[in-house]
């Protein structure tokens, strides 16, 4: 296999810290089915072959960065301390904050959903003004599907992620942690986003909860005081290394 064909869109050092002791193994849940994987290979876990593309330049931005990431988090869980405000690193954690909200197969699908809808109706404007070829016989025109390729929507979710992750620079992180005897279960959307104006609480502010960076430490941004939830947000793939979740509903 290529080296760059088996392309993640969750980071293998970010899912290592809920793996077994030698970080290859993960334990999983898949929510439709219920089934559980104990031993499941974190090597071919949220990754799909060229995800983001034959020879994209987004993969190779994304593994490039990863390096520095991977050793942020590991420094952040062994100190306990977050990097100094208006540093490089704070600034490439902002950037991994706005990327884990972007880079997964849900954040396309909903960039996708959009431009499929626009190109629906484009073609139904120009086709109605006489400007695109008739149909052909027997071909009802609202039958034609028109979609980009998914490696497309995968690079429109996550361009906009690269440069605008300065727009959080102003929410202020947090180190979480757990109650004791519970721990952090993730997923294959790994961030949260949470709109404090829903709580009552700091209107027009965004909280932005992410980046379970292990099961004992958890990241955090927002706006003011934080409102926090263990939460699992993904339709398909719960990762966890738990004994229960938070409200004993998942049991490992």
């Amino acid at each position: 296999m290529p080296e760059n064909k088996n392309q993640h869109f969750v980071p293998q050092y970010y899912l290592r810290g809920f793996g077994n002791t030698n970080e290859k193994l993960i334990r999983l849940l898949h929510l439709e089915s219920g089934r559980v994987v104990h031993t499941a290979s974190i090597k071919n876990q949220c990754s799909d072959a060229y995800y983001y593309g034959e020879d994209s330049p987004i993969d190779a931005v994304l593994r490039e960065a990863e390096t520095k990431e991977g050793e942020i988090l590991a420094r952040i869980v062994r100190t306990q301390k977050l990097p100094e405000r208006d540093t490089v690193e704070s600034h490439l954690l902002y950037k991994m904050a706005a990327l884990f909200s972007a880079r997964t197969p849900r954040a396309a699908e909903s960039v996708g959903n959009m431009v499929d809808a626009a190109l629906k109706q484009t073609f139904r404007m120009l086709y109605d003004a006489g400007e695109l070829p008739p149909a052909p016989p027997g071909v009802d025109p609202e039958s034609i599907e028109l979609t980009v390729q998914n490696e497309w929507k995968t690079s429109m979710a996550v361009m906009p992620a690269l440069s605008g992750f300065i727009h959080l620079l102003d929410l202020k992180p947090k180190i979480l942690r757990p109650p004791a005897g519970l721990e952090f279960i993730t997923s294959d959307h790994p961030a949260v986003l949470l709109n404090q104006a829903l709580f009552g609480k700091h209107p027009f502010q965004i909280a932005f909860t992410a980046m379970k960076t292990q099961r004992h430490v958890g990241l955090t941004a927002s706006g003011g005081d934080s409102v926090t939830k263990t939460h699992v947000d993904s339709e398909k793939l719960a990762i966890a290394r738990t004994e229960s979740s938070r409200d004993g509903k998942i049991t490992l």
